[in-house]
């Protein structure tokens, strides 16, 4: 079915705002550096044979993607703790339809250890989410050591 039209009238294309959107997001990402990172760090140390805090040189934020509600093996946790006394550092899941733990489980790498070494836990936010929120966190010019705030209603 072709609509008719009158002769001499003009229609406009409409275009989709989602590419815009991409580009700015991915403009705000690009702004402040905020890595994502998977959770075997060791490996990563044993590897390059560099100190802990190297791997996050030159990166404003880090989001960890924990496993199970925000777990980590227990030999990546004094690395993501002092890389935490640097940058912030964000706490996430990969199991997306689940939250970050926070007051549940208290052994080495768990989510009571990782909180306590100054980690901020992103809640019900994925990884994705939590990376893009702190990018915008630091965009905003806050104190880094106040990310908590933004993720306090993801909570």
């Amino acid at each position: 079915m072709t609509a008719e039209l009158a002769i001499g009238a003009v229609t406009e294309a409409r275009a989709s705002w989602v590419p815009m959107i991409c580009i700015a997001l991915g403009q705000v990402l690009m702004s402040f550096n905020v890595s994502s990172l998977p959770v075997a760090l060791g490996g990563m140390v044993a590897s390059f044979d560099v100190p802990p805090t190297t791997i996050a040189t030159g990166y404003a934020g880090v989001v960890v993607e924990g496993m199970g509600a925000g777990h980590v093996p227990a030999d990546a946790a004094p690395i993501l703790g002092d890389i935490a006394a640097k940058i912030p550092v964000v706490l996430a899941s990969r199991a997306m339809p689940g939250p970050v733990f926070t007051q549940t489980y208290g052994y080495p790498g768990s989510e009571i250890d990782l909180i306590a070494r100054h980690l901020t836990p992103a809640g019900y936010l994925s990884g994705l989410k939590a990376r893009l929120l702190l990018a915008l966190f630091l965009r905003s010019g806050k104190k880094p050591g106040t990310a908590a705030q933004a993720f306090a209603p993801y909570q």
